[in-house]
């Protein structure tokens, strides 16, 4: 073989060694994972700004409204306005004073009792439960007027079941604020203690008044004092015991402006002023100056 085939061959072995080399350290190069970023060179990515739309069709919190159970006999039903009781009983004028943040239930039994002995016990009522499993943020109770009747009073008895019913509401889930309501005066034509309906104005005025204050005190809630508001307006009754559309109205206002009152009491963290302030010097009871 002449010298100048051998050094063609020579320099064609070299060629390929050389590609062959190059082409492992390519592989190489991209096996080789890509370093790590450190972290201080990290990319930094700038929060998402929302539009205008997309926080529109964002949900909104629904804000929920206030309960208000209303607990009570035919005067709280509205037996007095019975043509027009969604409007013009006194829970449905409370309603429209209270406003839309504001949902009140009328749970009112006619001739229903506070005393679980009697043909009517409130608490043998559908209402009495479903007041409850209304899950109420405030409860209102008036009862006492069908109580006041001969065959039904018992001074004891009323006292210590109106203390065990206001705290069955105190201790429902929810932890309700109750507020206790005296009765309603009552009146009649001919002066007699015994008016329409077998009511005794009587017992209403000097035992039942003073034994739903003592108890309201004892259970540790305000008192809306309805009977003074009405003791000497036999003008708001259609029949000496039921309000009429006036009546119904002055209950309502009377409870309204109370509401409001403790209210602005609670957001000022400050006591309820008392009506009714004790000599002995012991816990004020809370009561209505209306």
């Amino acid at each position: 073989m002449s010298k100048m085939v051998k050094r063609v061959l020579a320099i064609i072995v070299l060629v390929v060694v050389a590609a062959g080399a190059g082409g492992v350290v390519y592989a190489r190069m991209i096996q080789r994972p890509a370093a790590p970023v450190p972290a201080d060179e990290e990319e930094v990515k700038e929060p998402a700004v929302k539009t205008d739309e997309e926080e529109q069709e964002e949900p909104k919190r629904v804000t929920e409204k206030i309960r208000v159970a209303c607990v009570g006999d035919s005067i709280t039903y509205g037996a007095g306005v019975m043509t027009s009781r969604e409007r013009d009983s006194y829970p449905a004028k409370l309603a429209g004073l209270l406003g839309d943040g504001y949902t009140v239930l009328n749970f009112g039994v006619s001739g229903s009792t506070l005393l679980s002995e009697t043909n009517k016990s409130y608490r043998n009522q559908d209402a009495f439960k479903e007041s409850q499993e209304a899950d109420p943020d405030i409860v209102l109770i008036m009862l006492g007027t069908n109580d006041s009747k001969a065959y039904n009073w018992n001074a004891g008895e009323y006292e210590r079941q109106l203390r065990d019913f206001v705290n069955g509401y105190k201790e429902l889930p929810g932890s309700p604020r109750v507020y206790l309501m005296t009765c309603c005066a009552a009146f009649g034509a001919d002066g007699k203690d015994v008016v329409a309906f077998q009511v005794n104005k009587s017992v209403l005025a000097t035992e039942i008044v003073a034994i739903i204050k003592r108890a309201a005190e004892a259970c540790d809630v305000p008192v809306i004092d309805i009977y003074n508001t009405t003791k000497e307006h036999p003008g708001y009754f259609v029949d000496g015991v039921h309000p009429n559309a006036e009546g119904n109205e002055v209950i309502a206002e009377t409870v309204y402006k109370f509401l409001k009152l403790t209210e602005n009491q609670e957001d000022k963290k400050q006591e309820v002023p008392s009506g009714s302030i004790r000599k002995d010097g012991e816990k004020e009871m809370l009561c209505s100056y209306y």
